[in-house]
């Protein structure tokens, strides 16, 4: 008796667990109301409220949302004020950040360009950017993200790849908190060689996901960071991290597909 009582506890907690939505309101301000999927009642929305994407939101003037993903704790802001799904708002945030991401890549290749019109270094770039060097290199990526958790000793740390031509030293990550409990990343560039950079978030028991992962039709495809800059990637927020978790600055010399990198990621440990 005793036996199955606590088997039907276990299964309890599993379930309960399973239901938990991956969204949920981390907050909002002024009058925010949400018609859950299936239903024609409008209710008032509060802090930790879970949401499915087919929930409808309404913002009343002036007032805003934040959706938080449980999962990667990427952090959504939506201020329209017309009836529209929750998937429909973390689809115009994510289009809203990479839009930034996109001027930013192509100011700093302007400027690298006005800088030196013959460098090699902004040549080499260039045409990384647009797609034309080299091989895909997402396994290589993925294998090494995998090998790289047991080694981690601190709370951030940073990997470069190729190391025979980029040197992780050269590189600085630094989680950057807001007081009200998002944060945002910021990367800099010692050297003198330009790369694109991505941050990879490990989970207290060693799962790893990307920070930032740029959709087949999104504006952005990377994240560019010349030679002795500084980047605030502040279009992109998050949860502050929870205990246990770690950062890893992943540099590499070329871009890469980050949707089949986080694929591969889920398939790690």
């Amino acid at each position: 008796m005793k036996r199955s009582l606590l088997i039907f506890i276990f299964m309890m907690s599993v379930l309960t667990a399973a239901a938990q939505p991956r969204y949920s309101v981390f907050r909002c301000q002024g009058d925010a109301q949400v018609k859950k999927f299936k239903t024609e009642s409008w209710t008032k929305l509060s802090r930790n409220d879970g949401l499915s994407l087919l929930d409808m939101v309404k913002l009343g003037d002036g007032s805003s949302l934040v959706i938080l993903d449980t999962r990667t704790r990427k952090l959504y802001k939506s201020h329209h004020s017309e009836e529209m799904s929750v998937k429909y708002r973390i689809d115009e945030a994510v289009k809203a950040a990479d839009k930034v991401t996109a001027d930013l890549n192509r100011e700093l290749l302007s400027e690298l360009k006005e800088q030196d019109p013959q460098s090699k270094g902004h040549t080499r770039i260039a045409a990384a950017f647009r797609g034309e060097g080299g091989s895909d290199q997402v396994e290589s990526l993925a294998a090494l993200v995998k090998t790289s958790w047991p080694t981690l000793r601190e709370d951030v740390s940073c990997v470069a790849f190729p190391e025979d031509t980029l040197s992780s030293g050269s590189f600085a990550l630094e989680c950057i908190g807001g007081g009200d409990g998002e944060c945002w990343m910021k990367v800099s560039n010692k050297g003198d060689r330009g790369a694109f950079i991505n941050v990879v978030r490990f989970t207290s028991d060693g799962k790893a996901s990307l920070c930032y992962e740029f959709d087949y039709e999104s504006e952005a495809s990377c994240i560019l960071l010349p030679g002795g800059t500084e980047v605030t990637l502040d279009q992109y927020r998050f949860a502050e991290a929870a205990e246990g978790e770690r950062f890893m600055l992943l540099v590499t010399e070329s871009p890469y597909d980050t949707h089949a990198l986080q694929m591969l990621l889920k398939q790690t440990k």
